[in-house]
């Protein structure tokens, strides 16, 4: 089993750019981390995302947060306005993502094993979150 991991510049300005540069394999799993920190990059941030959800389907998109902005409120409001949301920081949301990520085989409790054999997955231990981290999941939004 070999595993593969990529990092890959992508310029919010042009997106599709970098998401050319993208070949084999298709990501799995996008995972951000303090992107949300310039109000100016707010809207190239969530059409990156879009060009990503268009040209891939990814299993899992993770963003990490930690709330230093009183703007960050009006891109999280964005974001929700375009995707379903769950966050660890919201009352509401916080075992929408637990549930979400444990039905995905995505969270593993602390008594658990990480990675049995033949297994080839991202797995997420709840107590590796720091308590001023809020994680979101970010989905497409299910078609009416």
């Amino acid at each position: 089993c070999t595993h593969s991991c990529k990092a890959i510049e992508l310029d919010w300005f042009m997106p599709h750019q970098g998401i050319k540069r993208i070949t084999s394999p298709t990501p799995d799993f996008i995972f951000m981390s303090d992107v949300v920190y310039d109000p100016t990059l707010h809207k190239p941030l969530l059409n990156t995302l879009e060009s990503l959800f268009a040209t891939f389907d990814p299993k899992l998109v993770l963003l990490a947060h930690r709330y230093r902005n009183p703007h960050d409120a009006h891109f999280f409001n964005e974001l929700c306005d375009i995707y379903t949301v769950y966050s660890s920081g919201d009352e509401k949301t916080s075992q929408m993502l637990h549930d979400s990520l444990n039905e995905d085989n995505f969270l593993q409790s602390p008594q658990s094993q990480r990675g049995g054999e033949g297994e080839n997955k991202f797995v997420l231990s709840e107590n590796e979150i720091p308590p001023d981290i809020v994680l979101m999941r970010i989905l497409k939004k299910k078609k009416k």
